[in-house]
C-alpha cells in the first residue's frame, strides 16, 4: 500500500478546505452550536446555584444528556424527512 507522509496529508486536507463547496459547510459546522453553547454550560451552574450538589449534577448529567442525544436526532429526522442539513438552507 502507498503511504503518504504528514506534509502530504495536510497538503491534501488544505486542498479540500479550499474547495468552494466545502467552505460554507465548514462555516456552518464551526458556528452552528455557538448560540446554544452558553446555555449548555450555564444550566448546570444554575442547578448548583439552586441547591443541587456538584456530585448530583455530575450523576444526572449522563442520565439526561444520553437519552436526549439519542432522541433528538430521531425527532429531527422525522421533522426534516431525512434531509439532515435542511435546517441550514436559506
Amino acid at each position: 500500500a502507498y503511504e503518504i507522509g504528514i506534509a502530504d496529508t495536510y497538503h491534501r486536507l488544505w486542498a479540500v478546505v479550499k474547495l468552494l463547496a466545502v467552505q460554507p459547510l465548514i462555516l456552518i459546522l464551526l458556528t452552528y452550536r455557538l448560540p446554544c453553547a452558553l446555555g449548555d454550560n450555564v444550566k448546570f451552574l444554575k442547578a448548583v446555584e439552586f441547591g443541587l450538589s456538584k456530585q448530583t449534577t455530575a450523576l444526572l448529567s449522563p442520565t439526561i444528556v444520553l437519552p436526549l442525544s439519542t432522541a433528538v436526532p430521531i425527532i429531527a429526522t422525522k421533522i426534516w424527512h431525512g434531509h439532515p442539513l435542511k435546517q441550514f438552507m436559506w
